[in-house]
């Protein structure tokens, strides 16, 4: 009994303090006192009312400072003042304000107004209103809220209420944390009714699932386990880990799915994913689609980077730029921004749409300016190999005739490659043989098209230069057939 002890004699040494007292105060418990103020009542073993008016401690050890038409009914309970307080738990406490109530051991109302701590070590802070119902419960201030389970928090605001175990409210308007451990920040009319599901912020959110997640924004809804909207306007995340990172409408409903923003976007597929943009889908377990509009990655593990209206419906299909489609399994489709559909055929297929040119750079100066590489010119068909002079050193000639004399004796033959059908014929040495007669190229595996073009040119010199001297001979031929006809017709008689 040290405890009420200490407060009575804190009381009592208070009271002297004060003005000798009026009459039609009543004390009647055993050493009971009432120091001043008029109707006050002091019926309780050691209670104490030092003033007021219409104040009654009834029980052992409870004490009114001062106020009107206070109630104190609890042991070693207190009201500090105000009017038609109530502190009716053992221990507890009314500091002031008006029709406050403790009704349970060592609840406490420091102020306000028609507040309740109803429940075990409830408290209230102040404001009007307020309930703290259950073991723990604590409701900072603010008006109309409800801290109704055990540990429950409700640190301000507005017709709040947290009603699970160790939730928390922490302010804003018409917030609801509803099951254990859920918590809201702030804002208006948010609801974390999800166990450890959190709503930091903003206007009629919701997390309603084990560890779901809304960090702010509107209308935003995070429905299942662990799944997460940062913010942004009616976003949704709907399955297992999905997430919403921000934006507007858009649905994360994959499991692990992500959105992380843009406007009218949607990652269905498991791990799937929207980076942002407008109007993409990811449909396909583990597809992304980066941004741009309106894009669709359908198939499993199938991209498209960006861009607009294309569609990767293949199995780790590729499509970018305008209208590409990927239709088939491994299709990479690149197209321009000609407002034409352009589709792949087969599957792992590579097709690209530029008609405004193809360029391959290989290599580059210290300038960044190319020095070597291949082109397709817009609307050409063929490649051209970078050709300049000013890209090439250490020319040497070429005696071409002895480059024809060695192309005569390399095997030329058809043959078909490994990779394709027996059917599809090719014609043409070996890069072996080709690298053997004339020393170019990089390796002995390949030919190259410049080398292949360069050795025919060659030749064709060659030939051309035996043309040459053949013709000279049957010019000089000619001349001597001449010569020798004329001498004939010099020779025959002359007819009388």
């Amino acid at each position: 009994m040290k405890y009420p002890r200490v407060i009575f004699s804190f009381v009592f040494l208070f009271s002297l303090l004060l003005p000798s007292a009026y009459a039609k105060n009543v004390h009647t418990g055993f050493k009971s006192f009432v120091k001043g103020g008029d109707d006050n009542v002091a019926s309780g073993r050691y209670s104490t009312v030092v003033s007021g008016f219409g104040n009654v401690a009834s029980n052992d050890f409870s004490s009114v400072l001062c106020g009107t038409n206070n109630v104190v009914d609890g042991i070693a309970a207190t009201v500090g003042g105000g009017k038609d307080n109530t502190a009716g738990g053992d221990f507890s406490t009314v500091g002031g304000g008006e029709g406050n109530i403790t009704s349970n051991q060592d609840t406490t109302v420091s102020g306000g107004e028609n507040n309740t701590a109803s429940g075990d070590f409830a408290t209230v802070g102040g404001g009007e209103s307020n309930i703290a119902s259950n073991q723990n419960a604590t409701v900072g201030g603010g008006q109309g809220n409800v801290a109704g389970e055990f540990d429950a928090t409700v640190g301000g605001g507005r017709n709040n209420t947290a009603s699970g175990r160790f939730t928390t409210v922490g302010g804003g308007d018409q917030n609801q944390a509803t099951t254990n451990s859920a918590t809201v920040g702030g804002g208006f009319s948010n609801a974390a009714s999800g166990a450890f599901a959190i709503v930091g912020g903003g206007q009629n959110n919701i997390a309603s699932s084990s560890g779901a997640t809304v960090g702010g924004g509107q209308a935003n809804i995070a429905s299942d386990g662990h799944t997460t909207v940062g913010g942004g306007l009616a976003n949704t995340a709907t399955n297992d880990a999905s997430t919403v990172s921000g934006g507007d409408f858009n649905i994360a409903s994959g499991v692990t799915a992500t959105v992380g923003g843009g406007n009218n976007n949607t990652a269905s597929g498991g791990v799937a994913t929207v980076g942002g943009g407008e109007g993409n889908i990811a449909g396909g377990s583990f597809a992304t689609v980066s941004g741009g509009n309106f894009n669709n990655a359908s198939g499993p593990n199938a991209m498209v980077p960006g861009g607009a209206f294309c569609q990767a419906t293949g199995t780790a299909s590729f499509a970018a730029g305008r209208d590409a489609r990927a239709l088939n399994d491994g299709a990479f489709v690149w197209a321009d921004n000609n407002n034409f559909v352009i589709s792949s055929t087969a599957s792992n297929e590579f097709t690209a749409r530029a008609t405004g040119g193809v360029r391959f750079i290989s290599a580059i100066n210290n300038s960044g300016t190319p020095t070597a590489g291949v082109t397709l010119a817009p609307g050409g068909g063929a490649w051209a190999s970078l050709s300049d002079v000013n890209a090439k050193a250490n020319f040497a000639a070429v005696d071409a005739r002895a480059l024809l004399a060695k192309l005569a004796n390399i095997p030329v033959k058809t043959w078909n490659y490994k990779s394709q059908a027996e059917s599809i014929r090719h014609i043409g040495p070996t890069a072996q043989d080709f690298k053997s007669a004339f020393g170019v190229g990089e390796d002995e595996t390949r030919i190259t098209t410049v080398d292949a073009d360069g050795v025919a040119l060659a030749a064709i010199q060659g030939l051309y230069q035996m043309l040459q001297e053949k013709d000279a001979s049957i010019t000089e031929l000619r001349q001597q057939v001449r010569a020798l006809q004329e001498q004939m017709q010099k020779l025959q008689p002359t007819s009388h």
